[in-house]
């Protein structure tokens, strides 16, 4: 579907802006005093980088939310009044939950059938990928909610999933998890996180037809 591969390439140039403003902003100077300029400190650089990753989280679920009504507008030849009560809006009532790949999986199956990619991204992809999706959502919401209420547990939670060191919990901000804290292939979460987005988006797009 054209409309797809448009949202697809669409977010894919969100992620890459991302990647280049994010290289660009950790290496920009400041001017302390006349005469004198420096890097950006380590927490500055890491409050960009989590700032950076909340944009294209939330493209991310936005790309999500899109796919998914132009799948259900072409599977039951509906238009987007009729796409938009069915993923569950009524009188402009936003439509949630689809960030969280487990829940986009089943409503999928329900809405769409078991052919559909969103219903097998586990089964083509691994669970990792389906884990990574499941990070960056707490992460997103850890970072939108200002780290308070359940956000902040669920961050902790996952701190301790990602195999954190106990000691360096307290006080870890997202920017620092992102950047200073890497997965099983070394690779900088911040990194690894919208490189998945990527390619979750290539393989839905690439399976709609």
């Amino acid at each position: 579907m054209k409309a797809v591969l448009r949202e697809r390439d669409a977010f894919k140039k969100a992620v890459a802006r991302a990647f280049s403003l994010n290289s660009k902003l950790s290496g920009a100077k400041v001017e302390e005093r006349p005469g004198y300029q420096r890097g950006l400190r380590a927490p500055d650089q890491r409050d960009i980088a989590q700032f950076i990753f909340l944009d294209v989280a939330s493209q991310w679920e936005a790309f999500c939310v899109s796919v998914f009504a132009l799948e259900l507008k072409k599977l039951y030849h509906v238009h987007d009044e009729v796409a938009e009560r069915m993923m569950g809006s009524i009188d402009g009532v936003r439509i949630e939950g689809y960030a969280d790949p487990d829940r986009i999986a089943e409503r999928a199956r329900v809405m769409l059938g078991v052919s559909s990619p969103w219903a097998n991204l586990e089964q083509q992809l691994g669970r990792p990928a389906v884990n990574y999706l499941k990070y960056g959502q707490t992460i997103r919401n850890f970072i939108a909610h200002a780290g308070i209420g359940r956000g902040r547990t669920k961050f902790h939670n996952l701190l301790s999933t990602l195999n954190i060191p106990q000691h360096s919990r307290q006080g870890l901000s997202a920017g620092r998890l992102l950047l200073d804290y890497t997965d099983s292939t070394r690779t900088p979460w911040f990194k690894a996180l919208l490189d998945n987005y990527t390619a979750v988006a290539d393989f839905v797009a690439s399976n709609i037809h």
